[in-house]
């Protein structure tokens, strides 16, 4: 099973975002996104959603 970090790092690219173009949609700095990617840093549930939200999937696809 892929961690939340690969999982979201897929999804960002589907739309073919940078780290940036993606921290900018939800208020996070790129130093957040690349964090979350590594698995350095887990997003709080409200980011969470808001990125399930925008990708269309649910919270426990992560």
């Amino acid at each position: 099973m892929s961690s939340l970090g690969n999982r979201i790092k897929s999804l960002r690219k589907t739309k073919k975002l940078t780290q940036k173009e993606f921290g900018d949609i939800f208020k996070l700095g790129e130093s957040t996104i690349s964090m979350y990617e590594r698995d350095e840093r887990k997003p709080d549930y409200e980011i969470l959603q808001k990125i399930a939200d925008y990708f269309e999937v649910t919270t426990d696809f992560y």
